[in-house]
């Protein structure tokens, strides 16, 4: 019987060289693989001599298919047997795309991609017939949003990211895990042979001890995770990718977003001077919607909700989109727009708060902002608060209910909520919390428009609070 080993790319230096000790010291032998032979054979000598396992080592370059070819029939004539695949290899470039070398990006492709995927290929079909392995496939951060003069570099690993979390669904009735790990800038040579060393991103930008991005990659892939995401910027507010990613078939959350806005009756019998805001099938808005909400939300990811109380007049109230106006539709999203361009208090701190979350690609990912009643309304041409009148809210109630139940549907983690207020909006959502039992609890915070309008001066600590206190305990 042959003996099972770990292979690992890119296993000379960095996460790669600190994920073979890590491996090394629990007792796995090892296949080591990268460019240079003596790195390899250093590390091999040292961990072997420490640990008492066994190493091998291939010397290659992952650009070169011929490569790859020679180092799967070294497999093969060696009759290793690879229970554990890690797919550490990679590197980027650095620059205007119209600017870089093409050879250095093409290679880049090859290596974050393709020997990925090859290596993949045809290493798996010997886990299924042992039913038995783990993959681990090393993406980073940049697989959530895309990276201005990293263009390639941050689509291979989008790439990754989307492969390995397929690959990982079509094993779900197998005893095979797939785990991505993303870590954030991680103190290595990557950003050296990037040409990043001096960038403006590094010197502002505070990176990971490898080592340490190595024991928290290990302890995930060995707990099957799908998902890793090591450091708390990186990982905050991390929600599970698990077993809702099903089948293309299946309703994306935009689709049931768009589907809901759609058919959203107004509530009956509310007093005859207030007016209500609800734009959805205006031709601009729902053109709009739909490009917001196709960017972000065109997945199947369950979502933690944070609740408004309901849309005003200036955001929500033009756009359909709660907490965005029309300059932070063109500002942060890039989606531009023939509103009138005028700034919603609220909608300012709440992008504020998401830049700082690490942009609205990774913030949308894992949160839903919405209100307890997805209409707006004003009275006298001045927004109004449904709670404010207790005719209002009686009326209100029961539609409210309706609508929280209806979203809840388009994918909703129920552990918690938020609630953006802490007075009166908090007051009622608990109450009807606490009798629906639609979240297991609810938390709230000071809302955006009192930050904006009587604490300005404190805003950034703010901006703190609410990264604590949504990201509080969101380690996979």
């Amino acid at each position: 019987m042959s003996q099972k080993f770990t292979l690992i790319t890119g296993a000379s230096s960095g996460i790669g060289l600190d994920l073979a000790a890590v491996m090394a010291a629990e007792g796995h032998n090892l296949f080591l693989v990268a460019r240079s032979k003596d790195l390899l054979e250093r590390a091999a000598s040292t961990l072997s001599n420490r640990h008492k396992v066994i190493i091998h080592v291939f010397a290659c370059d992952l650009s070169k298919p011929h490569d790859i070819q020679s180092l799967l029939e070294f497999i093969k004539e060696k009759q290793l047997s690879i229970e554990i695949l890690i797919n550490n290899a990679g590197f980027g470039t650095y620059g205007l795309f119209a600017e870089t070398d093409w050879q250095s990006e093409s290679d880049m492709i090859q290596v974050n991609i393709h020997a990925l995927v090859h290596l993949t290929k045809k290493l798996l079909p010997g886990m299924i017939e042992q039913n038995d392995g783990r993959i681990m496939n090393v993406a980073s951060t940049a697989a959530f949003q895309p990276g201005p003069l990293m263009a390639v570099y941050y689509a291979s690993k989008a790439f990754v990211l989307s492969f390995s979390e397929a690959l990982s669904n079509e094993l779900a009735n197998t005893k095979i895990s797939v785990t991505t790990l993303c870590p954030g800038p991680t103190k290595t040579n990557f950003q050296k042979a990037a040409g990043l060393d001096s960038s403006r991103l590094m010197k502002v930008t505070k990176t990971s001890d490898s080592y340490i991005v190595a024991q928290f990659g290990y302890k995930k892939m060995m707990q099957g995770k799908r998902l890793a995401i090591p450091g708390f910027i990186n990982y905050i507010c991390q929600a599970d990718s698990g077993k809702d990613k099903t089948k293309n078939c299946m309703k994306t959350f935009a689709d049931n977003i768009l589907e809901y806005f759609s058919t959203i009756q107004s509530p009956e019998k509310l007093p005859e001077n207030i007016e209500l805001l609800m734009p959805f099938n205006i031709p601009e808005v729902k053109h709009i919607m739909q490009m917001f909400y196709h960017k972000y939300f065109d997945d199947h990811n369950k979502r933690h909700f944070i609740f408004g109380i309901n849309p005003g007049r200036f955001g929500g109230g033009i756009t359909g989109i709660p907490f965005t106006d029309p300059v932070q539709l063109e500002k942060h999203c890039a989606l531009e727009n023939n509103f009138e361009k005028r700034e919603e208090l609220s909608a300012s701190f709440i992008y504020s708060m998401i830049e700082q979350f690490g942009g609205p690609r990774f913030f949308y990912s894992r949160y839903f902002i919405t209100a307890l009643s997805p209409i707006g309304y004003t009275k006298n041409e001045k927004n109004f608060n449904f709670y404010d009148d207790i005719q209002v809210l009686k009326i209100l109630e029961p539609w409210i209910v309706e609508q929280i139940t209806a979203q809840i549907k388009f994918g909703c983690r129920t552990d918690k909520a938020f609630c953006l207020g802490s007075g009166k909006n908090f007051v009622f959502f608990r109450k009807i919390n606490a009798i629906h039992h639609f979240f297991d609890r609810v938390i709230p915070l000071e809302h955006p428009r009192f930050i904006m309008q009587y604490r300005r001066k404190k805003i950034a600590t703010f901006i703190e609070k609410y990264i604590n206190t949504i990201g509080e305990n969101e380690i996979l």
